[in-house]
């Protein structure tokens, strides 16, 4: 049975309607609500040794057809890795599993965390949570569920913090989006 059913148009009121069956999306000329969107983070990022030395660089993976940001230390500490994402004019909430995290180690590592950050402050859900791979040498995906208040046009930061035991450790942070749910009103 088809998701989408039927659109009605009232002309001279210039009013129209999408129904859709059993998903909960609703069409006007104010937008479309509840529908699932992606925003991806790009391949570059900004990176650097927050303590200790370590290289940020942009590397591609020809076997999984992956661009990362690979933070390699020299020496024992702690590195960051973070992107800006602004939320669009049609956001309405976060579901769950709303941002997504790829990364892959090359060793035995301290740790690897992630945290969802607005207006400097952490996400309860997503502060300081371990995405650190369980396997060497194998990308793993994180999927994580933000709990704090958004809204349309908030700025949010996606900031990983890896901390690295012996010289010589690397991670690849790849893949990252944050999915949302669309409210409507497109122009507000």
């Amino acid at each position: 049975m088809p998701g989408f059913v039927g659109h009605s148009r009232y002309d001279k009121t210039a009013k129209g309607a999408f129904v859709f069956m059993r998903t909960g999306v609703e069409y006007a000329h104010n937008g479309i609500k509840n529908l699932r969107h992606r925003l991806t983070g790009p391949a570059l990022w900004t990176g650097g040794g927050v303590t200790g030395t370590f290289t940020p660089s942009i590397q591609y993976d020809a076997s999984s057809s992956r661009m990362s940001i690979r933070l390699a230390c020299s020496a024992p500490g702690t590195a960051r890795a973070l992107y800006r994402f602004q939320l669009p004019p049609d956001f309405g909430e976060f579901g769950a599993d709303a941002l997504e995290v790829v990364t892959k180690r090359n060793a035995a590592i301290t740790s690897l965390t992630c945290s969802l950050m607005k207006s400097g402050a952490a996400d309860a859900g997503i502060n300081g949570v371990n995405v650190s791979p369980t396997l060497t040498n194998t990308w793993q995906l994180f999927q994580l569920t933000p709990s704090g208040t958004y809204s349309k046009r908030d700025w949010v930061t996606v900031l990983l913090e890896f901390v690295a035991d012996t010289g010589g450790d690397e991670v690849d942070i790849a893949d990252v989006a944050l999915e949302y749910i669309s409210g409507r009103g497109n122009a507000k």
